[in-house]
C-alpha cells in the first residue's frame, strides 16, 4: 500500500503575527531548534516547510519495552469523585473532511490563556472552506461537550454530564473513539516524529505503549511501510494562544461522527502540531514530555480527565505530569480496547 506523505512544496507560508488580545502572554524564549510555522488559507496550522534538529531522537527505537514494559490494568480506582470538579476546558473545531467524514481539531490553551480567550481569538482567524460554513463549528468544550459556540449554528441548551464514559480519573469520548484491529491482536498506532529536540516525543510514545490493548510505535522522519500513523510536527507559530493542536478524522453515520478513527487509505491524516513559541521559560522539564503525552492520548480516544487536577498528563492544561494515570490505562485497556474487538 502506498504511503502518503505531506509535501512541503504544497504548503502556503504566511507570516506569524502576535494577536493583540494575547500580547500580554508573550514573555517567552523560543527553543533554538524551532523553525517557522505556517498556516493554510482557512487560518489553521500547517507543518513547517523545513525540519528542526531532532537531536538524539533520530536514533530512537520504535519501542522501549525494557524501560517501559506493558503494565496490567489496575481494577478498583482510588479516585474519589468530587461533585464540584470538572474537566479542563479546551477549544475544538469540527469541519467536513474531503472524503465524507468529519475532522476534529483540538486546540490546547497555552499557559495563562483561558479556553474562552483562545476561542475568541481563533474566531477572528479561522474560516470555513467555501460551501462548508453550515457544518463548521468552533466551540469551547468541557468533558467532550460544547458549552459555548463562537463559530457556526448557535447551541440550543447544552447539558454536560461528566459521569458518562469514565473510569476513576479517566474519561473517553462518548460514544467511544477507537482504532480498528485489522486482524492484529491489538490496534497498532505509529507516531512519525518531525519535531525538534525540545519535545520528548519518543519517551511519550514509549510510556503510552504501556497501555494494554493498543500498541504504540515511534519513528523519526519517515513512516516506512506503516499505513496507520500520526504525524508529529513542531514550529514557531507565534502567540496564537495554543500550545498544541491535534487533528483527527472520523467516519460518520446517522449516529454521529464519534466512533472509528478514519484510516489513511480512506483520507484520514491524523496530525499533532506543537507551538515552539511557548518555549523553555514557560515550562518546567515535565511539560516537554507531558504535552506530547497529553496530545497523543487524544489520538487513542481519551478526553481530558473528569477533574482538571487529576494526576495524569491528560488531566488538565498545566502538563505537569509526564505519564498517563493507571485509570487512563485501565479505561483504554479493559473497557475500550479490551472489552470490544474491532475487526
Amino acid at each position: 500500500m502506498r504511503v502518503r506523505l505531506i509535501s512541503s512544496a504544497a504548503l502556503l507560508l504566511t507570516l506569524v503575527s502576535t494577536p493583540a488580545a494575547l500580547a500580554d502572554k508573550d514573555i517567552h524564549s523560543v527553543p533554538t531548534s524551532a523553525v517557522l510555522g505556517q498556516f493554510d488559507r482557512e487560518g489553521l496550522p500547517l507543518p513547517p516547510a523545513t525540519l528542526p534538529d531532532p537531536g538524539s531522537k533520530a536514533q530512537s527505537p520504535e519501542q522501549d519495552l525494557r524501560q517501559y514494559p506493558k503494565l496490567p490494568p489496575i481494577q478498583g480506582s482510588t479516585a474519589t469523585p468530587d461533585a464540584s470538579a470538572q474537566p479542563a476546558p479546551t477549544v475544538e473545531l469540527w469541519r467536513p473532511d474531503v472524503t465524507g467524514g468529519m475532522e476534529r481539531i483540538i486546540f490546547e490553551p497555552a499557559p495563562g490563556v483561558t479556553a474562552g480567550q483562545l476561542a475568541d481569538d481563533l474566531k477572528t482567524k479561522v474560516r470555513a472552506r467555501p460551501g462548508e460554513g453550515a457544518r463548521t463549528t468552533l466551540d469551547v468544550v468541557v468533558g467532550g461537550k460544547p458549552v459555548r459556540r463562537v463559530l457556526g449554528t448557535p447551541l440550543a441548551g447544552v447539558q454536560v454530564d461528566y459521569n458518562q464514559c469514565t473510569y476513576g480519573w479517566a474519561m473517553q469520548t462518548c460514544p467511544i473513539s477507537y482504532w480498528a484491529n485489522w486482524g492484529a491482536p491489538d490496534p497498532q498506532v505509529g507516531y512519525v516524529d518531525h519535531t525538534g529536540s525540545y519535545w520528548i516525543t519518543d519517551q511519550a510514545v514509549y510510556s503510552q505503549n504501556q497501555t494494554v490493548g493498543v500498541d504504540s510505535y515511534y519513528r523519526w522522519g519517515n513512516p516506512g511501510v506503516w499505513n496507520r500513523y500520526v504525524d508529529l510536527w513542531s514550529g514557531n507559530y507565534g502567540a496564537t494562544g495554543w500550545i498544541a493542536s491535534t487533528g483527527i478524522q472520523y467516519y460518520c453515520s446517522g449516529a454521529g461522527c464519534y466512533g472509528r478513527f478514519k484510516e489513511r487509505w480512506d483520507g484520514g491524516a491524523p496530525v499533532i502540531i506543537f507551538n515552539d513559541y511557548y518555549g523553555p521559560s514557560y515550562w518546567a522539564p515535565a511539560p516537554r514530555q507531558g504535552v506530547p503525552c497529553h496530545e497523543m492520548a487524544h489520538t487513542i480516544g481519551l478526553q481530558h480527565s473528569w477533574s482538571s487536577s487529576a494526576p495524569s498528563c491528560i488531566g488538565g492544561n498545566s502538563y505537569n505530569y509526564q505519564y498517563l494515570h493507571a485509570d487512563d490505562r485501565t479505561l483504554m485497556g479493559v473497557y475500550t480496547y479490551g472489552t470490544y474487538r474491532y475487526p
